[in-house]
């Protein structure tokens, strides 16, 4: 929980891929799955 609080999150589930703006709650999976894939075309 520290390190979820040092890095300015919160709640649970959160996710971050790759610095971007942190998503939390299991309702916020499409967000989550349009930053991996943006990740992923990048990195391409």
């Amino acid at each position: 929980m520290k390190a979820l609080f040092e890095a300015g999150l919160w709640g649970a589930p959160t996710f971050r891929v790759d610095g971007m703006p942190a998503h939390w709650g299991q309702d916020r999976f499409w967000a989550l799955e349009q930053d991996i894939l943006a990740t992923m075309n990048a990195h391409r």
